[in-house]
């Protein structure tokens, strides 16, 4: 493996890292370049500078909480992106586009008309100016500017979704809750479920759908936490801390097998 190789390898991982983090395999993999690096390169100082400071983004970066893949397709599949949208804006006029989509000025560029849309029954948001896409945990983790994983902790949190996961006191959680029980979302939602009705789709998932959305609402109001990711795999993700990060030695050493 080629000094060349060894860079992709890092930034594949530094991305995967702000993702949804290393698993099992990813340490083997990262411990053999380490091992690779240390061997074979100890002379190249210039490269060695640049490798050592990619494996500090990478490791500081990769933080995860042991949120498992499953885990995190559960968050986006049952944490809605409308109602954390409409908490920050305060600025567009919201109109409901083509029955299925909400259009806003883009929280991600100075937008000068609304060009930011939330589709609500495929439940993400893109933007036609910037291009930017997010679903519920992005678009936490962009707006906020926090980790992935904190950001899914803070939507687990939002959602009353039980993860598993270190417990986080975030002062944003009330913020987004009073949104999720305001009658402004609960209006959007009926705008949207009547007017796909009328239209030709498969009703039966239409209304799966909304029905899903309103039983949310109905049970972050009655402080009732959903407990069905439990059930899920117990594959893991299992991540390194971002502690004390020192030289390539000392990081070599932080992994455990």
């Amino acid at each position: 493996m080629g000094l060349n190789e060894v860079k992709e390898k890092l930034e594949f991982f530094e991305e995967k890292g702000k993702t949804i983090g290393f698993n099992v395999e990813d340490y083997y993999d990262i411990k053999r370049i380490l091992d690779l690096v240390i061997e074979k390169y100890d002379n190249v100082n210039g490269e060695i500078i640049y490798i050592n400071q990619l494996l500090h983004i990478l490791f500081k970066n990769g933080v995860a909480d042991r949120i498992s893949s499953e885990t995190i397709d559960y968050l986006k599949e049952n944490a809605y992106l409308l109602p954390l949208v409409l908490t920050n804006d305060n600025k567009s006029k919201i109109k409901l586009i083509f029955d299925d989509y909400f259009m806003f000025l883009c929280p991600f560029h100075n937008d000068k008309k609304p060009s930011f849309r939330v589709l609500d029954f495929r439940n993400f948001g893109h933007c036609l100016a910037c291009n930017k896409t997010v679903d519920p945990i992005t678009y936490l983790q962009e707006f906020e500017h926090i980790k992935f994983v904190h950001a899914a902790e803070l939507l687990a949190s939002i959602y009353k979704i039980d993860i598993n996961s270190q417990t986080h006191k975030y002062e944003l959680v009330d913020k987004y809750q009073e949104k999720i029980l305001s009658n402004q979302y609960k209006e959007l939602l009926e705008m949207v479920y009547y007017r796909l009705m009328k239209k030709d789709v498969d009703k039966e998932q239409v209304t799966k759908v909304y029905q899903e959305r309103f039983e949310t609402i109905n049970r972050i109001k009655n402080n009732i936490f959903d407990m069905s990711v439990n059930n899920l795999s117990n594959n893991k993700n299992y991540i390194l801390t971002d502690n004390d990060l020192g030289d390539l030695d000392d990081i070599k050493k932080k992994i455990k097998f």
